[in-house]
C-alpha cells in the first residue's frame, strides 16, 4: 500500500503509514484553492496588457512617421479614444479576477494594480 501524502510503500494492510504517519485507511482529502483559475486570470490580463502595448507601440510609431502623411495624424484622436477603452476593459478585468479568484495575495495585488491603473488612467492621460 503507497501513502497518498509521501508515496512511501507500506506493507499491505498497515494502518498507518510508517515514514509519515497518514492514516492510510482514510479517504485523502482533495485540495482545490484555485491556483489554476488564478493563474489562468493572471495569464489573460498580462496577454491582454501585452497586447495592448503593442498596439499602442505600432501605432504611435507611425503617427511619428513623415511619409504617411495626414491621414494616419487624424487617427490620434481616435487612437485616444482607444487608448481609454483599452484602459477601461483592462481596469474591468482586474476588478472582474479580484472577484473571482480565490487567492487572497493574488486578490489584494489585483486590487493594488486596480488602483494603480485608475491612478494612470486619471493623471497620466
Amino acid at each position: 500500500m503507497i501513502c497518498y501524502r509521501c508515496q512511501t510503500e507500506n506493507e499491505t494492510g498497515a494502518h498507518f503509514c510508517k515514514l509519515c504517519g497518514a492514516d492510510l485507511w482514510a479517504a485523502p482529502v482533495k485540495r482545490d484553492d484555485g491556483a489554476r483559475d488564478t493563474v489562468m486570470y493572471l495569464l489573460i490580463l498580462t496577454g491582454w496588457e501585452y497586447f495592448t502595448y503593442l498596439v499602442w507601440m505600432v501605432a504611435s510609431k507611425l503617427m511619428s512617421m513623415d511619409g504617411f502623411g495626414r491621414g494616419i495624424r487624424r487617427l490620434s484622436s481616435i487612437f485616444s479614444v482607444i487608448r481609454w477603452t483599452t484602459g477601461g476593459i483592462s481596469l474591468l478585468l482586474l476588478i472582474l479576477f479580484a472577484i473571482l479568484t480565490k487567492n487572497n495575495i493574488a486578490r489584494i495585488c489585483m486590487i493594488i494594480f486596480a488602483v494603480i491603473r485608475v491612478l494612470l488612467m486619471v493623471v497620466y492621460r
